[in-house]
Order: C-alpha cells, then structure tokens, then sequence
C-alpha cells in the first residue's frame, strides 16, 4: 500500500515538472520574436502596394532630432514637404520601400513615439489595367504605321488623327504609371516632431532685447492713445481758450476803469 502511494507521488511530481520546463521554454521564443518589428512584410513579386507610414516623435531638442533624421537617409531619400512652428514640426519623407522596415525601426528604437499608423493600399488591379491598355495602345500605333505605307490619302488622314489621339492617350497613361512606380517604390513617412520640456535658459541678451522690444510696444500703444485723447480735447481748447482770454482781459478792464 505504501509502495503505490508512493509511486502516485513520484508519478504526480513528474508530471508536475514536466508541465513547468514546458512553460518555461514558451516565453523564450516569444522574446526573441517579439524583438524582430516588421512594418511591411513579404508580399507577392507581381503584387502593386503602396505604403504610408505616420507616427508622433517627442523630443527635447526639435532641432537636433530633425538633422538627426535628416542625415540618416539613404542616398535616394529625400524629404518631400517640411513645415516648422515654434515648438513642433512636420516632416514628410519619401524612403524607399525595401529600407522602410529599418527606417522605422531605428525612429522607435532611437526616440519616444506614439501614434504609429501603417497604411497599405495595393493598387495592383488599376496598375495593371493601366499597363494593359498602353500594351494595346502600343500594338494599335504599330499596326497603323504599317497600315500608313500603303494607304491612300483619306486614310493617311484618318491614320494620323488616330495616331494623335492614341500619342495623347499615352502620354496620359504614362503619367499615371509612374505616378504609382514612384509611391510604389518609394514610401511615404510623415513625422510630427513635438517639442517637450525646454532645451537651454535664454540668453541675457536675449532677455533684455525681449523687455526692450516689449517696452517699445507699450510706449506706442501710450502714444498713440494719448493722441487720439488730444485729437478730441483740441477743438475744445481753440474754443474756449480764445473766449477765456478774451474774459479775463474785460475784466481787468472793468476793475481798472472803476
């Protein structure tokens, strides 16, 4: 009886065990997945998809932060639009799309971020579309050349205003075709920078010509106003000084003829 209370014992407690390595080794993996951040993952070669990527930065020096970012753009990044205000800036950038996952991972390793948005829009169906009616238009012009060397006047006419149109018909799908090789290619990153905290105490200097220009202000606003009080007490005063003189003087002039 002793014997398999025993073995119940030793087979509960191995069990037991068994359960906690188990648990154990669970976390470990997780860890060292959860240090690889993918923004944008692998998609099919033939697919056509358009990344955009915003998020708030937080710094105590704007300025620092921004020409930090700035030299760490490859060598065909460029920044598309830049706006700056007194404590906070916004900054869109074009990076291209195979280095976007280490672009964003070095801005969240190396700043407080918040506000991350990812958007991911495949235009693959009116890419393609677009090329397949260029490809049509393409073989149309070629087939009408060859039609051109053999045709009669009218239909070297009819020809060449076909050719014109298909010409502007091109021209107009070729822009929209780059337009998406370029967003496709390259990302858009927008980045608004927020300053937080102060960086450095003004400046002495900087202190007094504030209070300076700041008195200054006060002294024309004083200026003004009291020219405007005058501009209103004056005719008055061109009246009733000319008739109080005038009052004063009949006076002494009675007294003194008394």
């Amino acid at each position: 009886m002793k014997k398999k209370t025993w073995l119940f014992i030793l087979l509960v407690l191995s069990v037991f065990l068994v359960g906690c390595s188990a648990n154990n080794s669970g976390p470990g993996v997780i860890d060292e997945g959860a240090n690889e951040e993918i923004i944008v993952p692998e998609v099919a070669p033939n697919r056509k998809i358009i990344y955009a990527v915003s998020m708030n930065i937080h710094s105590t020096n704007m300025n620092t932060t921004i020409n930090e970012i700035k030299s760490s753009l490859g060598a065909d990044d460029w920044v598309e639009k830049e706006s700056r205000y007194d404590r906070s800036a916004t900054i869109r950038f074009r990076i291209k799309t195979e280095r976007l996952n280490t672009f964003v991972k070095s801005l969240r390793d190396s700043y407080k971020t918040d506000s991350f948005k990812l958007d991911a829009t495949d235009v693959s169906v009116n890419y393609y579309d677009l090329t397949n009616r260029k490809t049509a238009l393409l073989n149309e012009q070629e087939r009408l050349l060859e039609l051109y060397e053999t045709a009669s006047m009218a239909e070297m006419i009819q020809i060449n205003q076909r050719l014109s149109e298909i010409e502007v018909e091109l021209q107009r799908l070729n822009k929209e075709i780059n337009q998406y090789d370029s967003l496709i290619e390259y990302s858009t990153v927008s980045i608004q920078i927020n300053q937080v905290g102060s960086t450095e105490e003004r400046s002495f200097f900087r202190q007094v010509g504030d209070g300076f220009v700041t008195g200054w202000k006060s002294l024309v606003t004083f200026l003004k106003g009291l020219v405007i009080v005058l501009s209103y007490v004056l005719p008055w005063v061109l009246v009733i000084a000319p008739v109080s003189i005038g009052v004063i003087y009949g006076v002494k002039y009675f007294k003194k003829k008394k």
